[in-house]
């Protein structure tokens, strides 16, 4: 789709299953469809539900992207969304690159991805936007009992999260990254308080997430970006 997404589409790997494991846990591909009595998809939304069809399974989906969706994990979309734009660039975690191998700072992947995409289509949560992403249907044509309500912003998100690792990594450093919002809302809400002392009036809340801007150093050399 762009330079972004110059990455292999393929699932992580799996551990080798017996053959009666297999037959017992086999592997479909998924359809993005649109909500019931909803208008048909786009001619740009179907390739996007291309973009990801690819990419997913009903395994992927069920295993590592619906636990989060549906709030099934002790990790919450707002913990994983502070830890993108505010744990991480302050802690740094380098990951590998799912093509190169290459080590990247997981923050810094996650802010190119942004900034492709921008958040009407790169977002953990399922939130629509006009004209953008709307709600649609993840499905499986062999397990009809399968089904996913979620959007194409927050498809695309999960897609980079697995392949990123960046859900393991957020769980490795859950408790930090809890302590680290909890830290914030304590220093923002003691802010306030001194706000309101002064001027009388209710401060504005503070944004959810702040863009990390670090110190620029001068690195002389040649280098290639391969994201």
């Amino acid at each position: 789709m762009t330079d972004a997404d110059d990455v292999v589409d393929e699932v992580p790997n799996r551990v080798e299953r017996t053959q009666t494991e297999e037959s017992a846990e086999q592997d479909y591909p998924i359809r993005i469809v649109p909500l019931k009595n909803d208008a048909p998809l786009s001619e740009d939304e179907k390739l996007y539900a291309e973009f990801v069809e690819r990419y997913f399974t009903r395994n992927l989906v069920r295993d590592h992207m619906a636990p989060y969706v549906l709030s099934e994990k002790k990790l919450s979309k707002r913990d994983m969304t502070w830890a993108a734009k505010n744990y991480f660039p302050e802690n740094p975690v380098m990951v590998r690159h799912p093509k190169t191998g290459l080590p990247v700072w997981l923050h810094e992947a996650h802010d190119m991805f942004l900034d492709e995409y921008r958040k009407y289509r790169f977002d953990s949560f399922r939130r629509t936007y006009e004209d953008y992403s709307r709600l649609v249907r993840v499905v499986c044509d062999h397990d009809k009992s399968f089904e996913l309500e979620t959007t194409f912003a927050q498809l695309i998100w999960f897609r980079w999260a697995i392949m990123y690792q960046f859900l393991e990594k957020c769980e490795e450093h859950q408790d930090e990254i809890k302590a680290h919002w909890q830290q914030a809302q304590s220093r923002r809400n003691q802010q306030r308080a001194a706000e309101r002392a002064i001027t009388g009036k209710k401060a504005k809340r503070a944004p959810l997430t702040t863009r990390f801007e670090p110190h620029m150093q001068v690195v002389r050399g040649t280098f290639e970006i391969n994201y």
